[in-house]
């Protein structure tokens, strides 16, 4: 079996062609199955170190507010350079898609990001 090329297709990495020429179905999805299980599983561990380098800066800085690019910097301190290096703009969206999804932060524009843990 081989893995099919369709030209501008973002499906063509999924596609797996038999002996025949005809598209493999259960291959296919198969093939599909795994990439999306090793993708979720990636995903999930940014995450929880996102949220772990993040929650590190509120506990580091016990009630402070940050705006976003503050405290994209005080998380990005806490991975490895080479990490931040090559992946910069993939962990600011991370970082800023944890906290402005979480329950756990409250983000005003005049005030900044606050962990409403710290405000009691």
């Amino acid at each position: 079996m081989k893995r099919s090329r369709l030209a501008g297709s973002a499906v063509s990495e999924f596609v797996v062609i038999d002996s025949s020429g005809n598209v493999d179905m259960n291959a296919s999805l198969s093939l599909f199955e795994q990439k999306l299980q090793e993708h979720v599983e990636t995903r999930g561990v940014l995450t929880r170190s996102i949220a772990q380098a993040v929650h590190a800066v509120f506990d580091e800085y016990q009630g402070c507010n940050f705006n976003t690019p503050a405290l994209v910097s005080f998380v990005m301190r806490r991975f490895p350079e080479s990490l931040v290096k090559d992946n910069y703009d993939i962990l600011e969206q991370a970082i800023n898609d944890y906290v402005h999804n979480s329950p756990e932060f409250l983000v005003q524009r005049k005030t900044g990001i606050k962990r409403l843990s710290d405000t009691k």
